[in-house]
């Protein structure tokens, strides 16, 4: 597993005595790199997860935590199809599962897909048919429809800035959202028709660049109660893959390895309910307990996210071809890793957020110290506080000020007007 990122203090809400200038060379420096590894160490050796994954490392350069994530959401479809719940502690879990990868663009999230869903359909028959919806009418007849599958949707940072939109035709699609996620009763009665949905369970997979996730969807719609519904994936290019090995991805090897692995799947005896031992309850109060305030996660985020490990618990349980209808630790323990790679990743989008504000802060900044320096004055941190809004102690204007004459030293008239995330990057 790739180094842990140090928690920051402002994810937890926490003030930060650091300077800005300090918490971004901090950000610039750390890189967690999600190699292919990653993704590799959460898949059991010798698996048809294991398997897949070896395919597209050999045949591409596609980060192998997409068709990670398309396994499992198209593995949460075949369950649903066939009814399974997963009774913990009184709990009844359907199989349903959330989740958003953030790649670069043309990382083959798309092509990825499409081959682990092409290869589901012909060894399963697991076939979603949940199309892109541009309305909370078109969501609430599509589900109505295709009850139990998945929404595969690529670009899904548009769906979710619509939806924040209250006056958006899709502003009432939250709503709707939300009681899909609960399991609860939808109701929509017009003039023309009458939809009664009872016990909806939808898995979604939604897919976007990360740039166009952080500008489309605000800090404040991330964090609150719906986002949180959400497990979150970062797909970067693996370092010992690179494009231009790849001339050609070899679909013809890659098919019959995907094909196979999915029939492995079939061939596992899949139970209507399963249980969990008090083994595998115990070692999940263990991690939950360990791993609680390790990142930096707001309570309501972490328990959601770490709840959703039962579901996972129960995929590892198929995954590890075991034909028993009870989890055990190893189950959990699988499980476990996985949700503290969804932790790892998450943090590390709440970091991006700050780090954009913070880019923001220093483009308005660079763009007065350029002024100042046009009208033969020098720019103090007294005037960035009575100039830039946002800046709100004197502590903060002098940060901004040095990181501001750290990366743009010199008074030149190639001097970018603004220095944007980018840049930035590129300075440091």
């Amino acid at each position: 597993m790739s180094k842990t990122k140090p928690v920051r203090p402002y994810l937890a809400g926490q003030a930060s005595n650091a300077s800005l200038a300090d918490n971004l060379r901090v950000f610039l420096a750390y890189s967690n790199q999600n190699t292919h590894a990653v993704a590799l160490q959460l898949a059991p050796p010798a698996t048809s997860l294991d398997n897949m994954l070896e395919a597209f490392k050999e045949h591409t350069d596609v980060p192998l935590q997409i068709p990670l994530a398309a396994y499992f959401s198209l593995l949460s479809t075949h369950l649903m199809n066939l009814g399974v719940k997963l009774e913990v502690r009184g709990a009844s879990l359907p199989m349903d599962i959330w989740t958003v990868v953030l790649a670069d663009s043309g990382a083959g999230k798309t092509f990825a897909y499409n081959m682990m869903a092409d290869a589901a359909k012909k060894a399963l028959g697991i076939e979603p048919n949940f199309s892109e919806v541009a309305s909370a009418a078109a969501y609430a007849q599509q589900l109505a429809d295709n009850n139990n599958t998945l929404w595969f949707c690529d670009e899904f940072a548009q769906v979710l800035a619509q939806i924040e939109n209250i006056n958006s035709p899709m502003g009432q699609c939250k709503e709707y959202l939300l009681k899909t996620y609960d399991g609860k009763l939808i109701e929509r009665i017009t003039k023309a028709n009458e939809i009664r949905i009872e016990r909806p369970c939808l898995s979604i997979l939604g897919l976007n660049t990360v740039e166009s996730f952080l500008n489309k969807v605000s800090e404040e719609s991330f964090t609150d109660g719906f986002s949180q519904r959400f497990s979150y994936f970062m797909a970067k290019p693996d370092g010992s893959r690179s494009a231009k090995d790849f001339a050609w991805y070899d679909m013809g090897k890659m098919k019959p390895v995907l094909e196979q692995a999915w029939q492995e799947v079939g061939n596992v005896q899949i139970h209507p309910a399963y249980t969990v031992s008090e083994q595998a309850f115990r070692a999940y109060e263990i991690a939950y307990v360990t791993m609680f305030g390790q990142y930096g996660i707001a309570p309501s985020f972490y328990r959601r996210l770490t709840f959703k490990s039962w579901k996972y618990a129960l995929m590892y349980h198929i995954i590890l071809g075991k034909n028993n209808a009870e989890l055990d630790q190893e189950d959990v323990a699988w499980a476990m890793r996985m949700t503290r790679q969804h932790l790892i990743d998450l943090a590390e989008i709440l970091e991006k957020y700050n780090y954009s504000k913070l880019a923001q802060m220093v483009d308005k900044v660079v763009a007065l110290r350029k002024k100042f320096l046009a009208q033969g004055k020098t720019l103090t941190a007294r005037d960035v506080a009575q100039n830039c809004h946002g800046v709100k102690t004197a502590a903060e204007a002098r940060g901004l000020l040095s990181l501001c004459e750290e990366i743009y030293p010199a008074a030149k008239s190639s001097t970018p007007p603004a220095a944007n995330a980018q840049q930035m990057k590129q300075a440091a």
